[in-house]
């Protein structure tokens, strides 16, 4: 599935389609630029991505080149981890983050999970796509295992 702006003479696209991922440019980022990821080998890498449910590449239309990406893991009905989220630092302030996450949001499949979490240390980024930092209110509590190393 192939998602573009909706103008057409828009510079970035979107797509879903997991045979256009540039795999060096997200592993590089991952493993170099990210708070979250810096763990990762490229194999491991290489396997999140294959086993993600969804895939989104953001691309600039006159390279040709992947600028940003996200990645959601489900079952597609119940639960959703959103992921990997990033714009390349030199397409930052052009509010190409807002554009992947309104995209990824609205994805017909995406739109349809029950629960979507995510972790981050920017949560008012993620409040107008509906995520709420979790209240003790809520009656679920979410939990976590850990392995050593990761954040």
């Amino acid at each position: 599935m192939k998602q573009n702006n909706e103008m057409s003479e828009s510079p970035w696209e979107l797509t879903t389609d997991l045979s256009r991922m540039d795999r060096d440019v997200i592993y590089h980022f991952i493993k170099n630029e990210s708070y979250w990821g810096k763990h990762r080998t490229r194999e491991q890498m290489d396997d999140a991505i294959d086993h993600s449910r969804w895939v989104f590449g953001l691309y600039d239309r006159a390279t040709n080149a992947q600028i940003g990406f996200a990645r959601v893991i489900s079952d597609g009905i119940t639960f959703g981890y959103l992921t990997d989220v990033f714009i390349l630092s030199s397409y930052q302030g052009k509010g190409l983050g807002r554009y992947l996450l309104e995209a990824v949001m609205k994805h017909e499949g995406v739109a349809q999970v029950g629960r979507m979490v995510l972790l981050t240390e920017d949560p008012d980024f993620y409040t107008s796509y509906g995520f709420s930092v979790h209240r003790p209110e809520d009656p679920m509590e979410l939990m976590q295992r850990k392995l050593p190393g990761y954040l």
